[in-house]
């Protein structure tokens, strides 16, 4: 049985919440041995957010299976030497403070990079190691704003509703991820480390380029329920069915819609697939159409027909576990009550990893001195002077 691909990597984790968490997800299910290095006040501090299963928040846990935590605190005269001890023995840091942090706390690139030219380092920011806007604060939902990408979703003449899945987060996470693994293997041709810098309104640009070249062709910015992606084709578009459910009709290929049309007796409506003109009665009359049967009637309809007409049940997150298609393909799982998404990269012949839990706030902190070198009396000590050591705190408010 073949070895997970990153199985000899080892990543220091200094990152919190959703990007940074994501990225080293994606690194750790690749077999990469990932140590989180946790601030011995608050950690990650997503830990104590609701809602809890057990002790921790469930999305943290999602996050941090198969991770492991030191607790160090880098403002204390000792932290910044035993990180860098620690760096001597990574192959990866990432962090996600504010550009200089690092540097201010006496562990920036260069003086880790002395101590390990190996080393692989991705700062993972809002905007960016440069431009005017490096120290301005922000999340998901104001990188989505700026790319361009939210102001394209939603009806026509209202606000764009909220995402429901923190894009520019997770594309920061995929885009920091891809650096890496990109990095590992220029390493190996070189020998030489490397300085990433990846972030959240890069990824959301990047995630928004078809909007930005549909708006250069036009120009004109695209408009929310206007264009063929947006709302604008009748046959791309979400219908409400009579319990207040809805389907997804995504029958963009005329052989699709043709196919929906010859299904429920419609044939007729084909030549208006493509007219913007006749878009609105169009859509008027599949609104009726879908509005006669409830969402299982229309799943049951469409199955008995073995339809091949894109044409799907919206469903909810629970509902999902349930799907037939999703089941087989075994990326979900539950484990100590907590709802988990296996990686969905699959190599012949790797497995995934065996699942372990999330580690307790700073658990594995005496573990890993000892790995790097420090005897018991030392870390002793650096316990004593609450350099590291295991967590101590909450947070206590509410989210």
């Amino acid at each position: 049985m073949s070895s997970l691909p990153l199985h000899n990597i080892r990543v220091l984790d200094l990152t919190r919440l959703l990007p940074g968490g994501f990225c080293s997800l994606i690194l750790a299910d690749l077999g990469a041995e990932v140590i989180k290095v946790e601030d011995r006040r608050l950690g990650d501090y997503c830990r104590w957010w609701d809602p809890k299963v057990g002790d921790y928040n469930a999305g943290f846990q999602v996050l941090n299976r198969n991770k492991r935590s030191v607790c160090l605190d880098l403002k204390r005269p000792a932290g910044p030497d035993i990180f860098l001890r620690m760096a001597e023995t990574a192959d990866v840091v990432m962090e996600s403070f504010r550009p200089g942090t690092m540097k201010r706390l006496n562990v920036g690139y260069e003086r880790l990079r002395s101590r390990n030219p190996r080393l692989i380092y991705c700062a993972i920011s809002g905007y960016g190691q440069s431009g005017p806007h490096v120290r301005r604060a922000g999340h998901d939902l104001n990188f989505l704003a700026e790319s361009g990408a939210l102001a394209a979703a939603g009806p026509p003449g209202t606000a764009p509703a909220t995402p429901s899945i923190q894009a520019a987060d997770m594309g920061a996470g995929f885009t920091a991820a891809n650096a890496i693994l990109a990095a590992l293997y220029r390493r190996e041709q070189t020998g030489q480390g490397a300085f990433i810098d990846t972030c959240l309104l890069d990824a959301a640009l990047s995630f928004s380029f078809l909007l930005r070249a549909l708006a250069f062709a036009l120009d004109r910015p695209p408009q929310p329920g206007g264009e063929e992606l947006t709302g604008g084709l009748a046959c791309y578009h979400v219908y409400a069915t009579a319990d207040g459910k809805a389907m997804a009709l995504g029958a963009l290929e005329p052989k699709f819609f043709r196919a929906f049309l010859s299904l429920i007796g419609r044939d007729e409506l084909a030549s208006d697939q493509l007219d913007p003109q006749k878009q609105p009665a169009l859509k008027r009359e599949l609104t009726r159409i879908f509005a006669e049967k409830t969402q299982a009637e229309w799943t049951t309809f469409l199955a008995d027909h073995d339809a091949d007409v894109c044409c799907t049940p919206i469903q909810d997150a629970l509902a999902a576990d349930a799907n037939a298609q999703i089941a087989a393909r075994h990326l979900l799982f539950q484990a100590d009550g907590v709802a988990h998404t296996r990686s969905p990269v699959r190599l012949a012949g790797i497995p995934p990893p065996a699942y372990r839990p999330p580690p307790e706030f700073g658990a594995d902190t005496a573990a890993i001195l000892r790995e790097i070198g420090l005897d018991d009396s030392e870390i002793e000590a650096l316990f004593a002077d609450r350099v590291a050591g295991p967590g101590r705190n909450r947070l206590t408010t509410t989210h």
